[in-house]
């Protein structure tokens, strides 16, 4: 009877889906014909910002579960300490909810810098000023030096050390986004934007690379120590072992997401560059596939 119910509820999930699917493909072909004399590329690139976006609010979702359980595993840390601990001006993120820990610090600063690439492609797009164009390229700068400095700071033993974070990518691209706030030839803005996406790309995969580790991180904050057997597995109890499974779901819909997102930030870059002979069709195809799929998950894990 239960097996039943899961594959009707599966099968329910699929149809919506493709409905959906469908009708976001639909609104993109009505979004292309109502801008016939736009300028190469603003529909589309006006739908992958929105598509990019609903990536990025599931990522800040699974950053902040992991600044959550990075900070558990600190206050589990100090729990096993005899003596009142000294005073540690590298722990304080630990100790307030108000900022993450220094490894969800990282990657979110990072994610973050990804997201300001992206704006600036579309701003290109659209005709932004220069002036525009420079607070983007600004902020893309503090975020991915931002993200350096947090990987830098000491995780204290607490495990999260083990996310990986795209420091040699971050370190590359803040003197790109620096030089990028001084240009005011749009050309060159563009072409130096472009050379970065290999750096931008490596952050997006890094992360991808790092959420094993993220969940791990996330498992062992759940472990009670000296817990075992009966109403506990590995360590952690069972309504948390439920709990845990929401947490792995969760991950899994930022991986997908993950996936179809570097798929059209592929298909952004090539339709932004100089000459291209890429359909812009495919960004928004990509585009409705990223928003469709953020649509399908974004109660998964809750």
């Amino acid at each position: 009877m239960f097996a039943s119910n899961k594959k009707y509820f599966r099968f329910h999930r699929y149809i919506h889906y493709r409905n959906w699917t469908y009708c976001f493909r639909l609104s993109a072909v009505v979004v292309l014909l109502a801008f016939p004399a736009c300028t190469r590329g603003i529909p589309e690139f006006q739908q992958y910002t929105v598509a990019f976006d609903a990536q990025h609010m599931q990522a800040m979702r699974v950053l902040d579960r992991l600044a959550v359980a990075e900070r558990t595993l600190f206050a589990l840390q100090q729990e096993t300490v005899e003596e009142i601990p000294d005073f540690d001006p590298d722990a304080a993120s630990y100790y307030l909810s108000v900022s993450d820990p220094p490894r969800t610090a990282a990657i979110r600063a990072s994610l973050d810098a990804v997201r300001d690439y992206n704006a600036a492609l579309a701003d290109l797009s659209t005709g932004a000023s220069a002036a525009e164009l420079a607070a983007r390229a600004r902020h893309a700068a503090s975020a991915t030096a931002g993200a350096t400095a947090a990987a830098t700071l000491p995780t204290l033993g607490v495990g999260a050390a083990a996310v990986p974070v795209a420091e040699g990518a971050l370190a590359a691209l803040t003197p790109v986004f620096e030089r990028l706030t001084a240009l005011e030839d749009r050309a060159a803005f563009r072409d130096l934007l472009l050379e970065a996406y290999a750096d931008v790309r490596m952050v997006m995969v890094t992360t991808r690379e790092g959420t094993p580790a993220m969940f791990e991180v996330i498992k062992r904050s759940y472990v009670q120590p000296g817990a075992l057997g009966g109403d506990f597995v590995e360590g952690i109890a069972r309504p948390d072992v439920l709990r845990l499974a929401q947490d792995r779901e969760l991950l899994a819909a930022w991986v997908v997401l993950l996936d179809r997102t570097l798929l059209a930030m592929d298909q952004a870059v090539a339709v932004a560059s100089p000459g291209a002979a890429t359909d812009p069709a495919t960004l928004t195809d990509a585009a409705v596939d990223m928003r469709v799929m953020a649509g399908a998950v974004g109660g998964v894990g809750n």
